[in-house]
């Protein structure tokens, strides 16, 4: 509700508390006018009260209506700007000014209390956006369940206000659950009180006037009889009469000391009571806040020192593996080396036959495409570290027991295309052998022949 409206209703003697009451209808439309406070009865063409003016000075605030000094009569003008303002937003079109269209005009927020915001939290509960109590305080959570329905319905309103437009949205979802009382009906109900209250009226004007009639004849009567015993007695009738109204002034001034205190005491609990709603509600979600922050934590703490753990665990067994396959390396290397050179120094002293100088080169059985079995049918791949020779049949021939220099004692066991003339290829048990060997030039000596 903006701050001139406000304005506007607390000089016309109506307050906010007022502005959303309950709606009443029947019998109970009486005692509603007599209290004078917007909001307390369903408003309708042909009603004439002082609900009506300030109902006015509200929806003058809007683009359908516009009068300089309004009057407390609801005319068809008036009932023809209302449903200008429903078909606008939306709203239920029947011209009437109910708890739908007053809370739209009122623009309910946080703070509002009333049997108004109470209709608003019902609407956004048949809904399903509110869960509370229906206790008629426009709260933190009336608010959330008015943030969340402009949200879903991309209502163009100022956040947690609920305007015409948010109004509109919730007629859409709560259409046919919610619905004002008939204006037939209603005017029905307001056309029979009021001839019952102008035949009370006639009633009462006619015993007025008789009673009237009778006291003016007993009074001439009397006054012919004894003007002096009339005189004392209308003396005495007269302070009585000041006695009684006295006492009745002093009566009704001390009822309504009573019921002003009574009334500014319920609003005084009433706020506090929400303002102790309010304090729990706030502290139980920085509790429920502080408790997830605190989970997270611990998770991510957690997560930490697994992961590290982890990364701790891989790095040891890597190093573990690196190490373990660095001595087999180097053990396997050692082993080979002690062979070649135990090989060597056995068969040095062997070769005694004819020595040549040859172009060296090396090649291995585990290669792609290659079969592994020697011309001479030797399977290296079944004998990967046997030492064996491809080389030039008319140089040296095939069986033969050479010693290679480098290498050891081999058997003369195969041939190449690319080997011609003073040229000979290792055997090597892997590529990475073959191709550090590369090319050399190497003393070989024939032990045998076959």
């Amino acid at each position: 509700m903006t701050t001139q409206l406000r304005t506007t209703l607390q000089r016309a003697g109506v307050s906010v508390l007022a502005a959303g009451a309950v709606f009443f209808t029947g019998s109970a439309v009486s005692a509603a006018e007599n209290d004078g406070s917007l909001g307390d009865e369903l408003l309708y063409e042909g009603k004439s009260s002082q609900d009506v003016e300030n109902f006015k000075e509200l929806l003058d605030e809007t683009k359908f209506y516009s009068v300089d000094n309004p009057s407390s009569q609801y005319t068809n003008q008036t009932a023809q700007a209302v449903k200008e303002f429903q078909q606008n937003y939306d709203l239920l079109v029947d011209g009437l000014a109910g708890p739908q269209t007053i809370g739209a005009l009122m623009g309910l927020e946080n703070g509002d209390q009333g049997q108004v915001v109470e209709a608003l939290q019902e609407d956004l509960q048949a809904a399903g956006y509110y869960q509370a109590g229906l206790d008629g305080i426009f709260g933190p959570l009336t608010e959330e369940a008015v943030v969340e329905l402009q949200n879903d319905y991309d209502v163009d309103e100022k956040s947690g206000v609920a305007g015409p437009k948010t109004y509109s949205a919730l007629h859409q979802v709560t259409e046919g659950t919610v619905e004002e009382e008939p204006a037939q009906e209603e005017q029905q109900a307001a056309e029979e009180e009021a001839a019952q209250e102008e035949q009370q009226a006639a009633e009462e004007e006619a015993a007025q006037e008789e009673q009237q009639a009778a006291e003016e004849e007993a009074a001439q009567e009397e006054q012919q009889a004894a003007e002096e015993e009339a005189a004392q007695e209308e003396q005495q009738a007269a302070e009585e009469q000041a006695a009684q109204e006295e006492q009745q002034a002093a009566e009704e001034q001390a009822a309504q000391e009573e019921q002003q205190a009574a009334e500014e005491q319920a609003a005084q609990e009433e706020q506090q009571a929400a303002e102790e709603e309010a304090a729990q509600e706030e502290q139980q979600a920085a509790e429920e806040e502080a408790a997830q922050e605190e989970q997270q934590a611990a998770e991510e703490q957690a997560a930490q020192e697994e992961q590290q753990a982890a990364e701790e665990q891989a790095a040891q067994e890597e190093q573990q593996a690196a190490e373990e396959q660095a001595a087999q390396e180097e053990q396997q290397a050692a082993e080979e080396q002690a062979a070649q050179e135990e090989t060597a120094t056995s068969t040095s002293s062997d070769a005694d036959g004819q020595t040549m100088s040859l172009e060296a080169t090396a090649y291995t059985a585990d290669c792609e495409g290659c079969t592994g079995v020697t011309y001479t049918g030797i399977d290296l791949n079944a004998n990967p570290n046997k030492n064996v020779v491809a080389v030039d049949p008319d140089v040296i021939p095939l069986g033969s027991t050479v010693h290679v220099e480098g290498y050891g004692q081999a058997v003369a066991g195969d041939i190449g295309g690319a080997i011609q003339g003073e040229r000979i290829d290792l055997h090597m048990a892997s590529n990475a052998e073959a191709v550090n060997f590369g090319r050399q030039q190497v003393e070989v000596t024939v032990i045998d022949t076959p």
